[in-house]
């Protein structure tokens, strides 16, 4: 069964193969085309494979990325289909989903087609498998290897579990639509690919240690299609269809692999047991999902590191026999870590006793019988780390925890405690065994945090990048330039830098208490003067706003009487009798009678906006006082309504900056200390985003976010060099 490294997958279908490992090996997906225009041979597959009523199943990202096109030629063909769309845009495995498909299920279809890669296609598998009958992917991106893999990756009761299910009986990819899939998907791919040499080294730790199955056979097929990969990686980024083709037939023949031995094993390893632990993490913090791929390759970059130290140890077996294990320690961590889930994880260590000091010790007899092999393995089956990490970096995917949310502290617990997920012996147990895993997880953690030296050299590259192209820094000021009334040493000489690097400059606050010529004077007396025309509130953005859309609405304003002559000015109608639209401010004048009755205006079908989002106004000693953002809450409470807002964050916002300065969003740099009003005033445009360390959202606080800043300084002093 050897292969070259160039293949037909179709080669390996409905046939029964020898190996020399003893098994026959056999898949039952019978068909596979992955070629540039192959949306027009999906009619013709569905007829000679026997089928007449579809069941298509998309969300709305892969609906409008491949979905319409499939529907069109099923409706030229004349083949019978109904549809079925998630309106999630972020969409979750879990029970809810799967119940949705079901009910939703025609009773006369024969086939489910599913428009997708991941999620979709562990949906259709799991469904596909309950209901008895045969499932198609039409794949959207080739962001995974599971579409061939015979078990459903869901998550139910909180945890990452994977289900019996059945392969496909075809996968079709048309590579002008993979091809065009979002370059992220793709490096997931990619990151998937990459994550088969810690996978497959474990594989071999495990049949060396522990006994398990193991198939050289199947493992060279796989290695091979990481080579096949590796051979186009350089074409990933122009988009070539040959290089986006070689990963996904690499990621199906890996699929394949996993049909061949019945489970998992040539694809996952310890670097998935990661990215398994930081996706339940995600989940259980209700963040934003990180794509798997995009996680197993900082699984993969973590587990080579820690291989490369494992063989500069120098081992006392004998102390580490006679080492204990504390499970109420561990329990705790467990119940800490996974919360919702601990009970499942529990379970399993009672089950499988991967823990118990007897079973450990067994396996340390075989660890010191072979550590010379042991060795000379991990020297031989992996990469350097630094090609894998340049590779990534040069495709513009993550290699470094901070560039998609995971905190170190997220990497240490999971290093510590992903094992536990599933009962597979992989490097981690390894670990855990020699009584490294701790020590190890702590070492990791300064390394990605600190220490890795490809990363931190990308980040200077790309930062000065974002610097160079900047034409237009938009300034936050509280927390940015001064504190309260103290003006930070280092602004003077920051904005010097920017005049005499020919920079424009610009100042936004959303603090809505006070109005222009106030903040005007207060830059003054601080010795740094600036034009009307460079002075932005959050409240001349939703006064144009209301301007512009309700010129003869009237008002009742919850803010100072600054934002009250503000509207009075501007023309807008003040009613605090019976207003259309109730406006909500930083009132540092608030009374009990002004948000009873904006409640009670907002009860009776006031029209409701809010100036700013911020929850909090940072003082001077590190205190701060409620802002418009928790004024909004306490309404919300009684009234269970919750405004617009037009300052920072909003869309709004940038547009008004943009239109007033006439720099392009492509052009603009938004600086200031809050994540949540600041950095995530950039959104989807193409502005950059700089958070300073000097106001109220501090390095430990980023977990709790999905937003991540584009660049993150101690302060405007660090941005001198770059400029």
């Amino acid at each position: 069964m050897r292969m070259s490294q160039r293949i037909d997958l179709n080669t390996y279908l409905g046939k029964e193969l020898e190996c020399e490992c003893g098994k026959k090996h056999i898949t039952s997906l019978k068909r596979v085309d992955i070629a540039s225009g192959a949306t027009k041979n999906l009619p013709r597959h569905i007829k000679e494979l026997g089928y007449e009523k579809v069941f298509v199943v998309a969300d709305v990202n892969t609906w409008e990325a491949a979905g319409n096109k499939a529907a069109k030629v099923l409706k030229e063909a004349g083949i019978i289909f109904e549809k079925f769309v998630f309106a999630d845009k972020e969409l979750i495995p879990d029970e809810k989903a799967v119940g949705s498909i079901m009910t939703a299920f025609p009773e006369e279809s024969d086939l489910i087609l599913a428009v997708g890669s991941g999620t979709l296609n562990d949906l259709c598998k799991f469904v596909s498998f309950q209901l008895g009958i045969d499932y198609i992917v039409f794949a959207s991106a080739p962001s995974m290897d599971g579409f061939v893999s015979d078990g459903a990756a869901l998550i139910t009761n909180h945890v990452k579990t994977t289900y019996k299910a059945h392969v496909p009986v075809a996968v079709i990819g048309d590579t002008k639509i993979l091809a065009q899939a979002p370059m992220e998907m793709i490096t997931a791919g990619l990151g998937d690919i990459l994550g088969k040499y810690t996978c497959l080294l474990d594989w071999k730790m495990a049949k060396l240690l522990t006994d398990e199955y193991y198939c050289a056979e199947v493992a060279d097929m796989v290695k091979n299609a990481v080579e096949v990969v590796l051979e186009q990686s350089k074409k990933i980024r122009q988009r070539d269809e040959d290089a986006v083709k070689a990963v996904t037939e690499a990621l199906i023949l890996t699929g394949i692999g996993m049909s061949f031995v019945g489970n998992s094993r040539p694809a996952s390893g310890c670097e998935h047991h990661l990215s398994h632990y930081w996706e339940m993490q995600f989940q259980m913090e209700g963040k934003k999902p990180i794509l798997h791929g995009i996680k197993v390759a900082i699984g993969m970059i973590t587990a080579i590191k820690m291989y490369q130290m494992l063989i500069e140890e120098d081992l006392d077996f004998e102390a580490i026999k006679a080492g204990g294990f504390n499970y109420e320690v561990w329990k705790n961590r467990v119940e800490k870590c996974y919360r919702e889930a601990a009970d499942g994880i529990l379970a399993l260590e009672e089950k499988c006793q991967k823990n118990n000091l007897d079973n450990r010790n067994e396996r340390l007899e075989k660890v010191e019988a072979n550590w010379s092999e042991i060795k000379e393995l991990i020297k031989k089956e992996l990469p350097r780390l630094e090609d894998m990490e340049e590779l990534l970096l040069s495709l513009g995917a993550a290699v470094n925890p901070e560039q998609i949310g995971i905190s170190y502290n997220m990497i240490e617990d999971g290093i510590i405690l992903a094992k536990e997920v599933r009962n597979r012996f992989t490097l981690l147990q390894i670990l855990w065994d020699l009584g490294l895993l701790e020590k190890y997880a702590k070492i990791m953690k300064d390394y990605f945090k600190d220490g890795q030296k490809a990363y931190i050299q990308y980040v200077e590259r790309e930062n000065k990048k974002r610097i160079d192209q900047v034409k237009l820094f938009v300034l936050d000021m509280d927390g940015t330039i001064y504190l309260e009334n103290k003006l930070f040493p280092f602004t003077k000489t920051f904005l010097d830098k920017l005049k005499d690097t020919g920079r424009d400059f610009c100042y936004f606050t959303n603090n809505s208490s006070k109005n222009q010529r106030d903040y005007m004077e207060k830059l003054e007396k601080m010795g740094i003067p600036v034009r009307e025309d460079r002075m932005f509130l959050s409240t001349q953005v939703i006064i144009k706003y209301l301007e512009e859309n309700h010129p003869e609405a009237s008002f009742y304003v919850v803010g100072t009487p600054n934002l009250e002559q503000a509207f009075m000015q501007a023309g807008l109608l003040l009613d605090d009798e019976n207003p259309d639209i109730v406006v909500l401010g930083f009132d540092t004048t608030l009374t009990y009678e002004k948000i009873s009755k904006a409640c009670q205006f907002i009860r009776d079908g006031a029209g409701y906006y809010g100036v700013n989002a911020d929850y909090n106004c940072p003082m001077k000693d590190g205190k701060y006082i409620p802002d418009c953002g928790s004024i909004a809450k306490l309404v919300e409470r009684s009234t269970e309504r919750f405004p617009q807002f037009f300052g920072k964050p909003s869309h709004y916002a940038l547009e008004y900056v943009m239109e007033q300065t006439g720099y392009k969003d492509n052009e603009i740099a938004v600086v200031g200390d809050r994540i949540y009003t600041d950095i995530a005033l950039v959104g989807e445009s193409d502005a950059t985003s700089i958070m300073v360390l000097t106001g109220e959202t501090q390095m430990e606080d980023l977990e709790q976010y999905d937003i991540i800043p584009d660049m993150i300084v101690n302060s405007l002093e660090d941005l001198i060099e770059l400029l």
